[in-house]
């Protein structure tokens, strides 16, 4: 669905559109709003330790989003987010155009199954 909370309950994430809101559900926020896909999403997902939303649509593309800060980011020279800070960063992308993808599966390392219609 376009509606899917952090396995924390720290965040929720709502297709809008061709966008993400992410939400904090307690304050009733927006933290940020994630972009690039050109159509309607049908589809977000959050990664098992939450640090990317993964989400797919109708635009045949398939986008992952930096949410929160990782080990590989502080390895690679970069200092991590400050606690309570989100990235807005897109870090995986497919497209295959006249695809219209309706579901979406990720793992730890990978996009796991791609449904379409």
């Amino acid at each position: 669905s376009g509606v899917a909370y952090s396995h924390s309950g720290e965040y929720l994430a709502v297709a809008c559109g061709s966008s993400i809101l992410l939400l904090d559900p307690v304050r009733f926020l927006v933290i940020t709003v994630f972009t690039g896909h050109l159509q309607s999403i049908n589809h977000v997902i959050w990664a098992d330790d939450d640090s990317r939303i993964m989400s797919c649509g109708v635009d045949g593309c398939v986008y992952g989003f930096q949410v929160k800060g990782s080990d590989q980011q502080a390895s690679a020279g970069r200092a991590e987010e400050p606690e309570g800070q989100v990235q807005n960063q897109r870090v995986f992308e497919h497209f295959s155009k006249g695809t219209v993808y309706t579901r979406i599966a990720h793992d730890a390392t990978s996009i796991g199954r791609v449904d379409t219609n």
